[in-house]
C-alpha cells in the first residue's frame, strides 16, 4: 500500500489567523500550571516572543498581543475541511491530530502514478494558506513520523523529498515515537536517541522494561502487525463555521470569508456527488445576536461562485447593526447530481441553466414577493383556470414520474372526450359542420390575453358581431361547470377570426337570452355572446 501524510505543524495557530491576521498572535498552553505560549505568528516573533515563554512575559513585550486558547474544536473542524477536499484523491482518509492520512494506493491509475497524484495533492494544499509537511510510505505508522522528522530537518536533507521507504524511519527521532514522558526520559538517559538504536534490541527486553505499546508501534512502522485505521465519513449535513479575531463592519469585508466557506461546501458537494437546493448564512453580531439569510435556489447548484454571486444581491439589501464576529454556512436539503448529455452545438440545459440563473438573480436582488409565475389550478372556467402566485422556488422537487403520469391522464382524458365528441355529433348534424370548422386550426386552444370582464356582443342570426361580424373557426368547446360553489358557467367557446385577420377568443352564454327572439330562431340567435380573450 501508498499512504499519503500531511502533518500541519501550525494548525492550533492557523485556526484563528485564516490567512488575514493583522498583529501579533500567540496560541498559549498550562504546563505545570504557568501559563506559556505554545505557538507565535511571524509578528510575535519579530517582537522577541519565543515558544515556551510565559504570557508575563509576551504582553511585556508587546501590550497589544493577542492571546487565544487552543480550541481544539476549530482545529477538527479545519481537519474535517480538508478531508473533504481530499475525497477527490481517495475515499480511505484518516483523521489525527495535526494530521491527514491518505490511502491512495487504489488511486495510482486514475492519476497515471504517484508522482502525478502527489503534485495534485502539495498544488491544492498551497490554496489552503496552511504550512504542511508531506510524506510517502508503505505504512501509515512510518509515513506519519517521516512527516513530523522533515519539520525538524535542521540541516534541509530530505525537506523536498516525498517518497520514502521504511528503513528511512530508522534516522528519526524516538521522542517522535506515542510514548509517556517517563518512558521518553528513560530511553534518552540510556542514550538511545534513534529509533535504529530500539530495533536493534531483542523485543522481549523492550516488552519487558517498556511494555507492549512501543514494540507494537514499531511493528506497524515495518509493517509486520497491522495498523488499522478508521476512515473519516462525510457528515450527512453540512454545517461550517469561521470565527474572526476581528470584528467586521462592512458587509464587503464578509465576502472573504464568506467565498472560504463557500469553497468548502463546493468541496462537500462534489465528494459526496449533491447538488443544493438551499443553504442559510447566518451572521453572528457582537451582541449575541445573529442575522440569518435563507438562500433558496430556482435549480439545485453546486459552484461556491455561483452561491456567491447570489450572496452578494443579498447583502446590498441589508444593513448590518453590529460588528459582525463570525460566520456559519449551513445546508441540509441536497439533490442527487446526475450526468446529463449535451447537444453538439445548442445544450438545452445551458439554456435551463441560465433560465434558472435569471430567476435566482432577479428573486435575490428583488425579494422572494417580486417574482411571480402562473399556476394552473384544478378549474374548468378561465376565469381562474389559471392564476398568479410567488414564484415557486422549488420547482425541481417535481419528480419527472409525476409529469410523465399528468400527462399520459390528460392524454386519456382528451380521448374520452374526442370519443363523447363523435357520439353526439352522430346526433346533431350542427355538430358537423363546427367539426368541420375546428379541423382547420388545430393549434390555436387558449389565448395568452385574457379580459379580466367579458365583453358583451352584438348577435346578429346567431353569429358575433365586433364591429363586424366575426368569423368562426374553431369550436365549440362547452365549458358546464362551477356548479359546486355556487358561481356555475354554461358556455360555448369558439375561435373567432375577425375580418382584419385578428383572432379573438369568444363564447356564447347558453344560460342568457336576448331580448328579441321570434317562434323560428337558428342555434345561437336567442342568445348572447361575449369577447374574453385576444390571441397574440
Amino acid at each position: 500500500m501508498l499512504w499519503i501524510c500531511i502533518y500541519l505543524p501550525l494548525l492550533p495557530l492557523e485556526v484563528f489567523t485564516q490567512k488575514k491576521q493583522q498583529g501579533a498572535l500567540v496560541v498559549e498552553e498550562k504546563s505545570n500550571h504557568r501559563r506559556q505560549v505554545q505557538l507565535a505568528n511571524a509578528e510575535a516573533y519579530e517582537a522577541g516572543i519565543n515558544i515556551g515563554s510565559s504570557i508575563s512575559t509576551a504582553l511585556s513585550l508587546v501590550s497589544t498581543l493577542t492571546i487565544k486558547k487552543k480550541d481544539e474544536t476549530a482545529e477538527w473542524q479545519a481537519l474535517e475541511q480538508l478531508a473533504t477536499w481530499a475525497y477527490q484523491f481517495t475515499p480511505y482518509i484518516t483523521l489525527q491530530e495535526h494530521t491527514l492520512l491518505l490511502e491512495v494506493e487504489s488511486s495510482l491509475t486514475l492519476f497515471k502514478g504517484k508522482e502525478s497524484l502527489c503534485k495534485h495533492v502539495t498544488d491544492g494544499l498551497q490554496q489552503w494558506g496552511y504550512q504542511y509537511s508531506i510524506a510517502c510510505c508503505s505504512t501509515a505508522k512510518s509515513a506519519h513520523l517521516l512527516a513530523k522528522a522533515k519539520i525538524r530537518d535542521k540541516e534541509n536533507k530530505n525537506l523536498n523529498k516525498l517518497f520514502f521507504h521504511t528503513d528511512d524511519i530508522q534516522q528519526c527521532p524516538i521522542d517522535l515515537l506515542d510514548m509517556n514522558e517517563k518512558t521518553k526520559n528513560s530511553l534518552i538517559s540510556m542514550g538511545l536517541t534513534q529509533i535504529k538504536d530500539i530495533t536493534c534490541l531483542p523485543e522481549d527486553a523492550i516488552n519487558r522494561r517498556f511494555g507492549t505499546s512501543l514494540s507494537r508501534q514499531l511493528q506497524q512502522v515495518t509493517g509486520k502487525t497491522n495498523d488499522i485505521q478508521k476512515n473519516f465519513s462525510l457528515p450527512r449535513t453540512f454545517d461550517q463555521s469561521i470565527h474572526f479575531t476581528e470584528e467586521l463592519t462592512h458587509s464587503s469585508s464578509l465576502l472573504f470569508p464568506l467565498k472560504r466557506l463557500l469553497s468548502y461546501l463546493e468541496n462537500y458537494l462534489l465528494a459526496r456527488q449533491l447538488l443544493c437546493n438551499s443553504f442559510v448564512v447566518t451572521f453572528n453580531e457582537r451582541s449575541q445576536q445573529r442575522h440569518s439569510l435563507v438562500m433558496q435556489l430556482a435549480q439545485p447548484h453546486y459552484r461556491s461562485d455561483y452561491f456567491l454571486s447570489l450572496i452578494k444581491l443579498k447583502l446590498e439589501n441589508i444593513n448590518l447593526q453590529q460588528p459582525v464576529v463570525g460566520i456559519k454556512v449551513t445546508a441540509r436539503y441536497f439533490s442527487p447530481m446526475t450526468q446529463q448529455t449535451r447537444d453538439l452545438f445548442l445544450s438545452y440545459q445551458e439554456t435551463a441553466q441560465s433560465k434558472h440563473a435569471l430567476i435566482d438573480t432577479l428573486t435575490h436582488r428583488l425579494g422572494e414577493r417580486s417574482m411571480h409565475q402562473i399556476v394552473i389550478n384544478n378549474d374548468y372556467r378561465p376565469e381562474i383556470a389559471a392564476q398568479t402566485r410567488p414564484i415557486s422556488i422549488n420547482l425541481h422537487n417535481i419528480a419527472p414520474n409525476n409529469t410523465i403520469k399528468e400527462n399520459n391522464a390528460q392524454y386519456d382524458a382528451k380521448k374520452t372526450r374526442e370519443k363523447q365528441r363523435k357520439i353526439t355529433q352522430a346526433s346533431n348534424p350542427q355538430q358537423d359542420i363546427d367539426a368541420t370548422i375546428q379541423t382547420q386550426h388545430p393549434e390555436l386552444t387558449r389565448p395568452l390575453w385574457l379580459f379580466q370582464q367579458p365583453q358583451p356582443l352584438h348577435n346578429k342570426k346567431g353569429v358575433p358581431v365586433y364591429g363586424e361580424r366575426l368569423q368562426l373557426i374553431k369550436g365549440p368547446e362547452r365549458i358546464e361547470t362551477g356548479w359546486w360553489d355556487k358561481r356555475p358557467i354554461n358556455r360555448d367557446y369558439y375561435v373567432a377570426q375577425h375580418p382584419t385577420g385578428v383572432i379573438y377568443w369568444v363564447y356564447v352564454d347558453r344560460d342568457k337570452s336576448t331580448q328579441d327572439q321570434s317562434s323560428y330562431t337558428p342555434k345561437y340567435q336567442d342568445k348572447q355572446w361575449f369577447l374574453h380573450g385576444v390571441f397574440g
